[in-house]
């Protein structure tokens, strides 16, 4: 699926692309993406949403975003008022009531759903055929300071600055950040292009651009490396070298550029 789509997922014991009822999958997907984008559209964002994916996940289809922070800020939003911990202002009402609607009607039941946007963490749609009032588990991000407070919906910002690159690696691609400016360490997600184009500049500094999700508490918990530049006089082939040196744990020790080009199939 395309890297910035929103992924609307649903997961029940009779739940598969090969047997779901197609009508009634798309109808469903149609009622939440128009949740979604009114949702966003309350806050004078412009958003609407091309293409149609499907994935063999029990079932998750997407779509792409025009907005992608628009369509996260949305899905965030109506994930909360799904939940109960937001208000559902009037003009998200009959929206909010056509997709319960569709939920309700589903032919196969529905144990649960969550939704994606982009690379960052999937969170609870808060979907139940039994009980809307039920939620099976709060998203980390959706807090509640106060019985009276409105639920924390954060928004998606931007950031830029200086960090060390402190980890790089795992499964799916991660990148550990020490930023000056920030309060602890970051781990953000990023392609795996980008992954092998920072991997050289290990415990070494770089401008960053990102974009992130924030705590209640104004700390990153997590995010999207978007782009990065060296904060270095050292050549970029010479730091390439020297990083593959030192992971090889002494094996290519004292070999020149052209040496370990042509051990690493790289000539």
């Amino acid at each position: 699926m395309n890297d910035e789509n929103l992924k609307f997922e649903i997961d029940g014991p009779e739940v598969h692309k090969g047997t779901v009822d197609a009508e009634a999958a798309l109808k469903l997907f149609l009622a939440y993406l128009e949740l979604v984008r009114q949702a966003a559209g309350k806050r004078g964002a412009d958003l609407k949403f091309h293409g149609l994916e499907v994935e063999e996940k029990c079932l998750r289809i997407g779509a792409r975003p025009s907005n992608p922070e628009a369509a996260l800020f949305g899905a965030l939003e109506v994930s909360a008022m799904l939940s109960g911990d937001l208000s559902v202002p009037r003009t998200l009402a009959k929206p909010l009531k056509i997709f319960r609607g569709q939920v309700a009607n589903f032919p196969q039941h529905i144990k649960s759903s969550s939704v994606q946007v982009g690379r960052l963490k999937p969170f609870d749609v808060h979907v139940s055929q039994e009980e809307w009032t039920k939620v099976q588990a709060r998203p980390r991000y959706l807090t509640v300071a106060t019985e009276k407070a409105p639920a924390f919906v954060p928004v998606p910002e931007s950031f830029s600055g200086r960090a060390t690159v402190t980890s790089i690696g795992g499964g799916k691609p991660m990148v550990g950040l020490d930023a000056r400016i920030e309060r602890g360490e970051m781990t953000l997600n990023l392609t795996t292009d980008l992954a092998l184009r920072i991997a050289p500049y290990l415990y070494k500094e770089v401008d960053v651009e990102a974009r992130v999700i924030r705590d209640a508490k104004g700390g990153i918990t997590e995010g999207e490396l978007l782009d990065f530049d060296p904060v270095t006089d050292e050549d970029p082939t010479t730091a390439w070298g020297n990083f593959y040196r030192e992971a090889s744990g002494g094996e290519f020790e004292g070999l020149s550029l052209d040496e370990l080009n042509k051990e690493l199939g790289r000539d």
